[in-house]
């Protein structure tokens, strides 16, 4: 699999989070990086995960690192249930910010 040099810094940061210092699992945390970008984009549509500046990829990357926490430690069955709420924040945030890209203002 390859992985895109953008997300070096992304994978770093993971690799901290989980408290991996040696490089034998870094391919398997790669591939569940991509998984868990592919998985929460299912759900709340397109998302820079390396953006810091905006909420919902400050949001986006915060999923990303717990759903690769629960991913290397074979609770993935848990992670949807545990985290219902911020994905349906991060759904609107998302939503949100795509809506105000376009130009169109808030109405409530």
């Amino acid at each position: 699999m390859d992985f895109p040099e953008k997300y070096d810094d992304l994978f770093e940061m993971i690799k901290k989070k989980l408290r991996v210092s040696f490089s034998e699992f870094d391919e398997d945390i790669k591939e569940s990086i991509i998984e868990g970008m592919a998985e929460i984009e299912d759900k709340t549509g397109k998302l820079d995960f390396l953006d810091g500046e905006k909420l919902s990829s400050i949001k986006g990357r915060k999923l990303l690192k717990l759903y690769c926490q629960y991913s290397w430690n074979n609770t993935l069955q848990y992670f949807w249930e545990d985290h219902r709420a911020d994905i349906i924040s991060l759904q609107i945030r998302a939503a949100q910010e795509r809506r105000e890209a376009d130009g169109q203002k808030e109405t409530y």
